[in-house]
């Protein structure tokens, strides 16, 4: 990726994770400090909701990973550049520092209101009863207390257990909504949405044990302003080191999750190798390097409705140049199915696309590939950011769906062989493996 994209994918993090971080914190803030939320219920629906928005906002940028643990999964399971990992997680820290920073600045007449009434020193023992509006402690201070008696309950080794088992599970659905294999899985749109629900969910299961974190930066940064604004060692390192397990657990969970997934129900192997998803026809991988283990470069067809023209030009790569080239199709506003007219003139040449489906270019986020191909003008304008070094191409080919009824035939052939022409002459100029040239 060029530099101005790269810092458009690191701006996209530090604003995702804010927000992210800010309906969140805001939300535990307002329930400890005011009692407007009542219950972690309205608490965990709030967030929730905030994470769906923060991906809404951002995933067309970055991929919205918003979380170093997830950003972590990526990097060892679906091929996110390793040299990414470490500015990703510095710009989800900053987001989460900045959105730690508005809430207390929002918040500060009633964190002082609080402690006066219940006698608390800042920085004390069991200062944590307002603390955990920033950071997060083990057994939940607004249910339990904060004395010897609470910390019976839950040692540091089963917090930190909780927070990567929670995370884990995450990761998991992260995974199965992502994967362009899953025809269960909902429209990418509708994926922010659900990954925000499961958040919900599992934080009205866990809080009441850890206040549910499941990400380092949503804990760490708003930690470091409470330790900045006289928490101390109550906010770093915390009661019995218990920061730390909001940091270990979740790096620890997401990989797991995110194997879990595709060892158990996923059409990705975690090996780097390629698996062909016996449904729909289309393999997927993840890869380490900007071309597959298996020495075949990646070609990623983007269009609009993905329903045609970039489906015909995947079918005609791998038939004709698979020994060189793994192709994969998306679109920017994928149509429900396949166009008829386009199973019907690719049958006519021998290549079934009858079980293909369309699928959102956005489920293909993080990943790398060697070459993008657009085959509209439409998506060449609104394609999105993705990672490493590639190469891209533009073919400008007018919609065969467009044509009238009539002609439509006619139209589809055309198209058909006029991307067969231009897949024929890509072959050509790149028909060498990576490791030949």
């Amino acid at each position: 990726m060029k530099a101005p994209e790269l810092r458009r994918a690191l701006a996209a993090e530090s604003a995702g994770t804010f927000l992210l971080v800010l309906f969140g914190t805001g939300s535990v803030a307002a329930s400890v400090l005011t009692g407007a939320q009542a219950g972690v219920w309205q608490v965990a629906v709030v967030w929730g909701f905030g994470v769906s928005l923060a991906i809404y906002c951002t995933a067309s940028v970055s991929g919205a990973h918003l979380n170093p643990a997830v950003t972590v999964a990526f990097a060892l399971l679906r091929g996110f550049p390793w040299a990414w990992v470490v500015p990703y997680a510095i710009s989800q820290l900053l987001g989460a520092v900045l959105a730690g920073c508005v809430v207390a600045a929002s918040f500060w007449p009633f964190v002082l209101r609080f402690e006066a009434e219940r006698g608390l020193q800042r920085g004390a023992p069991g200062s944590e009863a307002v603390a955990m509006v920033f950071g997060e402690y083990f057994p939940n201070p607004a249910l339990f207390g904060t004395g010897a008696a609470a910390h019976a309950l839950v040692s540091p080794l089963a917090a930190t257990l909780v927070e990567g088992f929670g995370t884990a599970v995450l990761a998991f659905v992260i995974f199965a909504l992502t994967d362009p294999g899953n025809r269960a899985a909902p429209k990418a749109n509708l994926a922010p949405f659900f990954i925000g629900f499961t958040v919900a969910v599992l934080i009205s299961l866990f809080a009441p044990i850890t206040q549910a974190g499941w990400n380092p930066a949503r804990d760490l940064g708003p930690r470091l302003v409470a330790f900045a604004l006289g928490w101390g060692e109550i906010a770093i390192p915390g009661p019995r080191w218990g920061f730390l397990a909001y940091i270990a657990g979740p790096l620890l969970g997401a990989p797991l999750g995110g194997w879990l997934y595709g060892a158990l129900l996923g059409t990705r192997t975690t090996s780097g190798n390629y698996q062909e998803n016996t449904m729909t026809g289309s393999a997927t991988a993840k890869e380490s390097g900007s071309a597959a283990s298996n020495g075949k470069r990646r070609v990623l067809f983007l269009c609009t409705g993905n329903s045609a023209r970039s489906q015909m030009a995947e079918a005609l790569l791998r038939s004709a140049g698979g020994q060189w080239f793994d192709a994969y199709t998306a679109g920017t506003d994928p149509r429900p199915g396949i166009h008829p007219m386009a199973i019907e003139v690719m049958h006519e040449v021998g290549t079934d696309l009858a079980g293909q489906r369309p699928k959102d270019v956005r489920q293909f986020l993080g990943q790398k590939f060697d070459f993008f191909i657009t085959v509209c003008d439409r998506a060449k304008d609104s394609c999105p950011t993705f990672p490493g070094d590639h190469e891209q191409i533009h073919w400008s080919l007018p919609d065969p769906a467009e044509a009238p009824a009539e002609e439509q035939k006619r139209v589809f052939r055309a198209a058909r062989d006029g991307v067969q022409t231009r897949i024929q002459l890509f072959i050509e100029a790149h028909n060498e493996r990576p490791d030949d040239a």
